[in-house]
């Protein structure tokens, strides 16, 4: 560091701890009116054909045997839905009748046969692909939610991703938190560790200016979340806690975060949840059927315990890829290909299922094993950025991406 360099970082400093005004980070939103967008990534590739499939086809019936697969009797018998899709019984799965009644009720839609088209079969090279907002362009160094945010222009903390890890659709973002628990918003650090830590980050570097950025944040989190904040937000959790049907696990206890979060008005835009454990070669049956009722009775809770948010609440539910057509011999099913896509909120024109339907004969497969894609997954979050978030530079949010035309999921 040279002493040009050492005198601005002192300047900069001095002005950080005397000038609230140079704090670009905010809790303060009361009162917007902005989307909201939930994103739910499962990852581990579930099972799209044990979620939502054509009951009556015979390629289907043949290539899985009845515990991994919906039939149309017996144990496993399927939910079956108006749909405009293909003149097929398609059915949900018999664990699914939460969020059957929100589509139903015309707030949930689903985008079959969709996904990430170049044929990996990576867990970690789909999620990344699918989280950078591409096809193949693995060097991005951010993802498709970060762009979104950073051309919303708001240096307001504004996006959440609740869990363990931060996606990689949130990858450079400077308006993101990470957190757990909504205690998480109190960090609690002493005077002397925040004034160690401040003092670490003198100088204008990449480096420097990102630590100088996280310390403004803790600092303003500190401040907001001491009394009022905090307290808020205990009441709402004592709410939600005691709501009907409530729920222990770590996936409902996320949403549960993310609720408390949206109820406070502090100007989220963004939620990211990841949901793991879906990749189910072997013993399936036991390991998706709990599963699958988790995620659809926490999520049907979750909406609808957000009943005042419905007009501007939008909500994606994704994975990196499907599995195979052809149940495998160890009771399972090996990574896929094409899957079914959730979109749900007060504004989706939902009862139906949207995409187009390749069939599941050999020669309809894709190379013989699995479901062909039909609908490139940025589509359907192209419009939703386009018609929900009101953003016109769909290119620059997934670059290369030729978006031609909507499937009419979401209403503008």
């Amino acid at each position: 560091m040279n002493r040009r360099e050492l005198l601005k970082g002192c300047t900069d400093f001095v002005k950080s701890m005397y000038q609230e005004e140079e704090i670009h980070y905010s809790l303060d939103q009361n009162g917007t009116s902005d989307e909201i967008l939930v994103v739910i990534f499962l990852r581990g590739g579930y099972d799209g054909l044990n979620f939502l499939a054509p009951v009556d086809d015979k390629n289907y019936i043949s290539a899985r045997g009845e515990d991994l697969r919906i039939t149309d009797q017996n144990k496993n018998k399927g939910l079956a839905i108006e749909q405009n899709f293909l003149d097929a019984d398609f059915r949900l799965h018999k664990y699914a009748k939460p969020i059957k009644e929100l589509y139903d009720d015309k707030k949930l839609a689903f985008v079959h046969a969709s996904g990430l088209s170049n044929g990996t079969r990576s867990h970690f090279v789909a999620q990344q692909l699918i989280e950078k907002g591409t096809l193949k362009e693995k060097n991005l160094r951010d993802g498709w939610l970060t762009r979104y945010l950073d051309g919303e222009q708001s240096e307001q903390l504004s996006a959440y991703a609740v869990g363990n890890n931060q996606p990689e659709s949130l990858l450079a973002a400077r308006q993101v938190l990470s957190l757990n628990r909504i205690e998480d918003l109190k960090i609690g650090w002493g005077n002397e560790l925040k004034n160690l830590m401040r003092n670490s980050y003198l100088g204008t570097s990449f480096i420097n200016q990102q630590g100088t950025s996280a310390m403004d944040i803790q600092k303003f989190l500190d401040e907001k979340s001491s009394n009022e904040n905090l307290h808020k937000a205990e009441n709402i959790k004592k709410k939600i806690n005691q709501s009907k049907g409530k729920r222990d696990g770590k996936f409902v206890n996320n949403l549960n975060t993310l609720e408390t979060i949206i109820k406070m008005e502090v100007g989220l835009k963004v939620g990211t949840i990841n949901y793991g454990g879906w990749d189910t070669h072997d013993g399936q049956q036991g390991r998706y059927e709990p599963k699958i009722q988790d995620l659809c009775q926490s999520l049907a809770q979750f909406y609808n315990r957000l009943h005042n948010y419905h007009s501007r609440l939008n909500i994606v539910v994704m994975s990196e890829f499907g599995r195979r057509v052809k149940a495998n011999n160890n009771g399972g099913t090996d990574h896929g290909y094409g899957n079914v896509m959730w979109a749900l909120g007060g504004n989706v024109n939902g009862g139906n299922i949207y995409g187009k339907w390749p069939g599941l004969a050999n020669d309809q497969l894709n190379k013989k094993v699995d479901l062909e894609i039909t609908t490139d997954y940025r589509t359907v979050l192209a419009e939703l950025m386009q018609k929900r978030m009101k953003r016109k530079d769909i290119a620059n949010i997934f670059p290369k991406f030729n978006y031609k035309k909507s499937l009419g999921i979401f209403n503008a």
